[in-house]
């Protein structure tokens, strides 16, 4: 910890957004506005991706990636006929 503590404040950061994001869309009960949650997230990705913010981009890929956002299958099919 003494050595590198700012890479430890970079990791702490990453894994609270990445954390954030999947709660934000595992809060919503209702597939409709989790679909919505998940499309806000997407489309904030690709501005994060031309601002060229490659931590942030990758947190919320993260947050999207978890295990219990990625199980909602018919969160994802929803997004799909979009």
């Amino acid at each position: 910890r003494d050595t590198a503590p700012n890479v430890l404040r970079f990791i702490d950061r990453f894994n609270a957004c990445s954390g954030a994001v999947a709660t934000r869309v595992l809060a919503e009960r209702e597939l409709p506005a989790r679909v919505a949650v998940v499309e806000f997230f997407i489309e904030l990705s690709l501005h994060l991706k031309k601002l060229n913010s490659i931590n942030a981009l990758l947190a919320v890929l993260a947050g999207l990636a978890n295990a219990a956002v990625f199980r909602l299958k018919a969160t994802w099919a929803a997004l799909n006929e979009t």
